[in-house]
């Protein structure tokens, strides 16, 4: 675990939140998804943070116990950690990025929800931290919309 209690605001990180969608923006997506009848799927990604590159330059020293070259070797750390302060901030930029990638809208009203519109199918998803419930107008677009 990294030791964020140690890093310094801007010098360390700037942002510390992470991305969670309104309660009511919740609501309102499984009640398009049972009004429209669409499918519901789930994703929760494993080591989410390790998905995404760090805003800033962060050393670590080595853990107690983890020889490698020398008891005084420190670690430049090339993706977030959970436990750094800006972790879950790194996390969210990297997860808006590959949304916009794949062509969704992110809505004005809360930027954790997503929708698409792909030729005849609909995508609506909403972000709560490193999960993501999407729903969708058919079976067969579950696997283009988590790809």
């Amino acid at each position: 675990m990294a030791k964020g209690f140690t890093q310094v605001i801007e010098k360390d990180y700037e942002e510390t939140y992470t991305s969670i969608a309104y309660l009511k923006s919740v609501y309102l997506v499984y009640t398009i998804a049972a009004l429209q009848q669409l499918c519901l799927w789930q994703i929760d990604f494993l080591s989410a943070f390790l998905n995404s590159d760090n805003s800033y330059e962060i050393f670590m020293e080595q853990l107690r116990g983890f020889k490698e070259e020398g008891d005084n070797y420190i670690w430049r750390l090339c993706k977030t950690l959970y436990g750094t302060m800006q972790g879950a901030y790194d996390w969210t930029k990297n997860l808006d990025k590959t949304f916009e990638d794949h062509s969704f809208y992110k809505s004005r009203a809360d930027p954790q929800i997503h929708s698409r519109v792909y030729g005849d199918k609909l995508t609506l998803t909403f972000t709560w931290t490193d999960d993501i419930l999407g729903a969708l107008s058919t079976i067969e677009g579950k696997n283009l919309a988590k790809s």
